[in-house]
């Protein structure tokens, strides 16, 4: 029976607990593979098993192992296997503690970027988005940054997290068959969201303008949430913000994201990052990266979303380019867009452009006015 250790970003103790089974001691037998859960996991899964060690074995807790370790750091193996029974454990929390692609079924392809794919996918009678990274060719048991990110962050406005974990993917070899050179990939189990904030703005976009303000400030706050977690997005763009049932907004798709503190010693940006219309100058030219980044690729966004359903896709591209090449255009203020709000957002200089907190206080001021 396979019992997972989880382990969790940040992390660098960790109090393991077992008990026998009825059918006598356990024995362990391997250990090997990798897991990573967001915190909240962590908690639901030890008060599940502190609730069954209360009420079936509470006199026969022996205690195997009390370590303390130096996470990630040093390659760490977190699967143990034991031979035995596991006691009192259902299905789904079986699943759980041992992620694998075989308990998914996959729908539909979602998407597809430049390091991996990602599926809807049906998981214990719920749908959900996993995410594949091919690893195969410089995987170094480091938790990849993605993932530490995103287990990181618990935001109404931020898609969930549910567990990532390392899984070869079996692929036949028509010379050598099942089991030589398996690719070795990240699966990265996440929520799954309907649809895109580019959707919404090729599609029906008829919404007043108390509706765009009220969507623009709940993407902010989804940023401030990043920025207050010290994290840089760096690839916010309408692909990356999904839209759920009552106008919920959630950001996602933080391949490209990293930590602020990476740039206090004077690393520099990373120019392929992010997507051009949307990108900071100081991004494209691999100058000092800062958060407000972000704040650049905000003001790209605010100028989208109020612009009419009318505009067609050709002329918002033309938009966002005349935007990139600093030509703000005078009937822009017909669409209800505040000029010195907009340039304030997409300033050359980073210092210039507001912290998420006081668009904030910008958007409580000015959307009670419409």
């Amino acid at each position: 029976m396979p019992l997972k250790w989880l382990s969790f970003p940040n992390s660098s103790d960790c109090y393991f607990c077992l008990w026998p089974s009825c059918q006598g001691s356990w024995k362990a037998t391997k250990s090997y593979s990798l897991q990573w859960l967001r915190y909240d996991n962590k908690e639901a899964l030890f008060g599940f098993i502190n609730k069954e060690q209360n009420r079936n074995i509470k006199d026969a807790e022996i205690l195997l192992s009390t370590m303390t370790f130096n996470h990630w750091k040093t390659g760490l193996m977190c699967k143990l296997e034991f031979e035995g029974h596991l006691p009192n454990l259902c299905d789904s929390m079986g699943m759980g503690l041992n992620p694998s692609m075989d308990n998914f079924k996959i729908n539909k392809l979602l998407g597809k970027g430049r390091y991996g794919e990602v599926y809807e996918c049906t998981y214990s009678n719920g749908q959900y988005a996993v995410k594949t990274i091919d690893v195969t060719n410089y995987f170094d048991h480091t938790e990849p940054r993605e993932v530490s990110i995103m287990s990181c962050l618990q935001d109404a406005n931020i898609v969930t997290f549910y567990q990532a974990w390392c899984e070869n993917k079996k692929e036949e070899n028509k010379f050598h068959g099942f089991g030589v050179h398996e690719p070795k990939y990240i699966y990265i189990h996440m929520e799954a969201c309907a649809r895109t904030l580019y959707d919404f703005l090729c599609g029906n976009n008829e919404g007043t303008i108390q509706d765009r303000w009220s969507l623009f400030e709940r993407i902010v706050k989804g940023v401030r949430c990043i920025h207050a977690t010290g994290i840089i997005h760096r690839d916010l763009k309408p692909w990356n913000i999904f839209l759920g049932p009552c106008g919920a907004v959630r950001i996602g798709d933080l391949g490209h994201g990293c930590w602020s503190k990476s740039y206090c010693d004077g690393r520099r940006g990373s120019p392929d990052c992010g997507t051009m219309l949307y990108s900071a100058p100081e991004l494209r030219n691999g100058l000092l990266v800062t958060d407000k980044v972000d704040v650049y690729s905000l003001g790209v966004i605010y100028l989208e979303i109020f612009m009419p359903a009318a505009v067609s896709v050709n002329n918002r591209v033309d938009a966002l380019i005349d935007l990139m090449e600093r030509r703000y255009k005078p009937e822009w203020t017909a669409w209800s867009i505040d000029m010195e709000f907009l340039k304030d957002l997409t300033a050359l200089n980073p210092c210039d452009r507001p912290s998420v907190g006081t668009i904030l206080e910008y958007i409580a001021e000015h959307a009670s006015d419409c």
